[in-house]
Parts: C-alpha cells; sequence; structure tokens
C-alpha cells in the first residue's frame, strides 16, 4: 500500500524528535510499537513501516523492517532498516533520495 502524502503529514504531526536522533512515535501503540489506523484498508499498521515505505517504497517479500536503533518506537527513516526474515544479519540499508 502506497502512503499518501496527506497519511504521511498526518503521522509528523504524532512524531516527538529526542536528542538521540530518534523520531519518537507520540501515537496509539500495540506491544510497545507505534501502530496508524487506516480506515477502509483493515487493521492498523506498524508505524516504522508506513514511514520507510513511504521513502523507500513497499517492503520484498521474505523481508521485515526494523530499527537499526533498537527503540521500538522509533519511526526514523534514516535508522530503519529491512532485514532478511531467514537470516537477521542480513542488514539492507535503505538510502534516502
Amino acid at each position: 500500500m502506497a502512503v499518501s502524502e496527506g497519511l504521511y503529514q498526518r503521522m509528523l504531526k504524532k512524531i516527538q524528535k529526542s536528542e538521540s536522533g530518534c523520531w519518537l512515535w507520540a501515537g496509539a501503540t500495540t506491544n510497545g510499537y507505534g501502530t496508524q489506523a487506516l480506515p477502509g484498508y483493515g487493521p492498523n499498521r506498524r508505524a516504522h513501516v508506513l514511514m520507510y515505505e513511504h521513502h523507500f517504497g513497499p517492503v520484498s517479500e521474505g523481508m521485515v523492517v526494523c530499527h537499526k536503533c533498537n527503540v521500538k518506537l522509533c519511526v526514523r527513516p534514516a535508522v530503519v532498516g529491512r532485514l532478511n526474515w531467514r537470516s537477521s544479519s542480513e542488514l539492507v540499508e535503505p538510502t534516502l533520495g
């Protein structure tokens, strides 16, 4: 699912930038991860995944989006990367355009 500019702008209003460089999600959470409701698209989605998809495109099959900073509430695109589901040591570095 492509993240619309309107959704992205709404999400930006739920972010608090920390001194550590993380963009901390201040919206709804589930199991410690930020979540965003998407009416008409089923259940809530994790906020860091939506931010990743907005900046880099869809997550490839077999890959998961992870936090390189190890902060579950962080949604900053520069510190979120993709991991191969089968080998968590295969971090794929995204490039901001």
